[in-house]
């Protein structure tokens, strides 16, 4: 163990005391490992900006039926929900009591605007990324398209026109009053539509197919007892990877849906192929380093025979004479990856402010310490593999070999 500290020592000034040709050692590390820094920042930095900019827009995670059905009850859509890869389920009703005329009360004139309106509740991914989603009954909340429709803004008054005909022919009206809880922006839902709780949803349904609404105060046929079923209903996916397996799973249930799901592969393809770039770049240049560094260790081995034997001589160890290149190979490669983050820090820097306006203040070249630790890591035992040929050749250098050129 003594023999070992002394290799260390001895290497570890034999490396300084070589300044030049350890500084061409680091610098020739550096030049390979700082650009395949930069690389791997950029491929990060670009499919992380991607995928955000994708995961930002939740449309891109739904999956909606492609026409109405007859069969879709709470049930179902109770599985649906129990499943680890959806995040959000609501049924829909059918599209003919999805049409409502409003009207800003703020107008005061007869005329109402027809505007469709979508059930929502806790947990909507669209809704709840602006915090918009209705937290009482008779409350709404608009897209840009219908606001502006109505000249209405968030705390607006609306009112809803109910109309039905009964069984006997009679034709009824009933005005819904209606509060603005919020406006999206336009680019969650370019579509003229207000998003209402779910249960209003389904009283505004049976008041138009006569049925006897107790929440809205109005009587008529007494409604099935048998379970709900529903037209439509609105899902979305938890993670873009779970889009296609939805997807998969209501085809083989004979329910054809829409889905984003080629936008999504053509992401996936697109990051797959920078994967495999820079892994052929990566790969290519690591064989390329082990070589130098082999040869140039390999070089120095042979130039120290004579200063090796002598430490053989001197009581060394051929496990701690092994150890000396392999000791100096690591303090090249530490040296390298220490220079090589710093200089691309200053370069991922550069390139964020460069690029800042067209990636919208994002990221363009990401590496996290994580990512560094393992490339560090991977650099050492790709220098420790490298020197081991030249370390194996110092361990066999005999002292009877330095006395006979003596």
């Amino acid at each position: 163990m003594r023999a070992l500290r002394a290799a260390f020592s001895l290497a570890f000034h034999d490396w300084k005391h070589d300044g030049l040709l350890t500084l061409c050692s680091v610098l020739a590390l550096v030049s390979i490992l700082t650009p395949l820094l930069i690389l791997l920042g950029i491929r990060n930095g670009v499919i992380t900006s991607l995928e955000s900019r994708l995961l930002d827009n939740p449309a891109l995670l739904a999956v909606s039926p492609a026409g109405s059905g007859s069969g879709y009850t709470e049930s179902w859509l109770a599985t649906l929900r129990a499943r680890a890869d959806v995040t959000f389920a609501l049924p829909k009703t059918r599209d003919i009591s999805t049409t409502v005329q409003m009207r800003h009360d703020a107008d005061g004139g007869p005329r109402f605007t027809p505007v469709d309106v979508e059930p929502t509740g806790p947990g909507d991914p669209l809704l709840a990324r602006f915090e918009a989603i209705p937290t009482e009954r008779n409350t709404i909340t608009l897209s840009r398209p219908a606001a502006d429709r109505l000249a209405a803004r968030k705390g607006s008054r609306l009112t809803a026109q109910l109309g039905r005909t009964t069984a006997s022919g009679k034709m009824e009206s009933l005005p819904l009053e209606l509060a603005v809880t919020a406006v999206l922006p336009l680019e969650a839902e370019s579509r003229a539509l207000g998003f209402i709780l779910l249960p209003l949803l389904v009283d505004i349904e049976n008041y138009k197919d006569g049925f006897t609404v107790p929440d809205l105060g109005v009587a008529g046929d007494p409604p099935p007892q048998a379970e709900r079923r529903f037209a439509r209903f609105r899902l979305y996916a938890r993670t873009m990877d779970d889009v296609a397996v939805l997807r998969d799973l209501f085809t083989d249930q004979g329910i054809e849906v829409h889905t984003s799901a080629m936008e999504i592969k053509s992401f996936q393809e697109i990051r797959q192929a920078l994967t495999l770039l820079f892994v052929l770049i990566a790969g290519t240049v690591t064989a390329g380093f082990v070589a130098s560094t082999a040869s140039s260790v390999l070089a120095g081995v042979r130039r120290k025979d004579k200063q090796l034997g002598m430490l053989r001589l001197l009581g060394f160890s051929g496990a701690a004479i092994m150890a000396f290149p392999l000791i100096q190979a690591q303090f090249t490669a530490l040296c390298g990856c220490i220079l090589s983050a710093a200089l691309y820090a200053c370069a991922g820097h550069g390139l964020d402010t460069l690029f800042s306006d067209k990636f919208h203040g994002a990221a363009v070249s990401l590496l996290p310490s994580g990512h560094f630790a393992l490339i560090t890591a991977g650099v050492c035992a790709a220098s420790f593999m490298a020197c081991l040929p030249a370390a194996r050749r110092a361990a066999r250098i005999e002292p009877s070999d330095v006395l006979r050129e003596l």
